[in-house]
């Protein structure tokens, strides 16, 4: 599901495109493709948990949080 609502843009400020404060995209899935149409990053919900995966040029996992080992980081004391 992806809805998304665009209620007025404001105008360029400084060559930098400024997102109104009403604009809510919204989506269980985001896919970050690179130039090449693959898939560098996945921000997704696993469950009821966000999770984000990014992946190298073969479309390997090489970074996921939480962690799909079961390992959990421990806090620095």
């Amino acid at each position: 599901m992806l809805a998304v609502t665009f209620l007025g843009a404001a105008p360029p400020q400084n060559d930098q495109f400024v997102l109104p404060s009403s604009v809510r995209l919204t989506a269980q899935d985001f896919t970050l493709l690179g130039k090449d149409g693959k898939a560098r990053a996945r921000f997704y919900m696993r469950g009821n948990q966000a999770a984000i995966e990014l992946y190298d040029s073969k479309g390997n996992v090489i970074w996921s949080a939480p962690p799909t080992s079961g390992i959990k980081p421990v806090p620095a004391q």
